[in-house]
C-alpha cells in the first residue's frame, strides 16, 4: 500500500475529505509543493487544477520537483481542440456550460499542453480526449528535447487561448449555431 496525501483550497471539502480518513491540507497548490519533501512522490494527480492557475509553468516546475525519477504526472484540464469541443456543430447538442468559466485562467489543447509538459521534463505516455483532456505524462531526465518548439512559439499559442480570445470565439460560434444569448446567461 501507499501513502496519499492531497491538497484542496475550499476548508469544507478538506473536512470532508479528513472525514473520510484521507490526509489532506487546506492549502493552495503552491503551498502544498513548499511544505512538500522534493522527489517524495511516485504520481501527482493535479484534475482541473492547471486552468486555473496563474503560472501554469511554475506549477509543474514545482510539481516536477516532487515527483521521483520516473514518476508520473496525471493531468485532466478542459480540452479547446476544435475537433473535440462541443461548440463545433457536430457537438452543438452537448452540455458544455461548466467549461467556460471566468475562474478559468488558462485553455489548452493537446498540442500545447504537451509542449508544455516536454519543456518542464515530462514525456507524455498517453492522451485521452473525450471531452476534456486526460493526459498520463511521466517525469524525464532532461527537460528540453532537440524536438521541443520555440518557447516564444508555444508561449504564444498559449496566450491566444487564454479567456478573452476564447470567450471572443465562442461567442462567433455562438452566433454562427443561433445561440447568441447562450454565452451571457453563461457567464451573468
Amino acid at each position: 500500500g501507499g501513502r496519499v496525501r492531497g491538497f484542496e483550497v475550499d476548508e469544507t471539502f478538506v473536512n470532508i475529505a479528513r472525514g473520510h480518513g484521507l490526509d489532506v491540507s487546506c492549502a493552495t497548490l503552491e503551498d502544498f509543493i513548499a511544505a512538500s519533501d522534493r522527489r517524495d512522490y511516485d504520481l501527482v494527480i493535479l484534475s482541473h487544477v492547471l486552468e486555473h492557475l496563474a503560472d501554469p509553468s511554475e506549477a509543474l516546475e514545482g510539481v516536477r520537483r516532487l515527483l521521483r525519477d520516473d514518476g508520473y504526472l496525471y493531468l485532466e484540464v478542459p480540452n479547446v481542440d476544435p475537433d473535440f469541443h462541443p461548440l463545433t456543430p457536430r457537438f452543438a447538442g452537448v452540455a458544455w456550460r461548466g467549461e467556460l468559466q471566468l475562474a478559468h485562467n488558462w485553455y489548452f489543447d493537446e498540442a500545447v499542453l504537451s509542449a508544455l509538459l516536454r519543456r518542464h521534463g515530462f514525456e507524455v505516455i498517453a492522451c485521452v480526449k473525450p471531452f476534456h483532456l486526460w493526459m498520463l505524462a511521466r517525469r524525464v531526465a532532461r527537460p528540453l528535447s532537440a524536438s521541443e518548439p520555440d518557447r516564444s512559439l508555444v508561449q504564444r499559442k498559449y496566450r491566444a487561448i487564454r479567456w478573452n480570445t476564447w470567450r471572443d470565439r465562442c461567442t462567433e460560434t455562438l452566433d454562427r449555431l443561433g445561440m447568441k444569448n447562450a454565452l451571457k446567461s453563461l457567464v451573468s
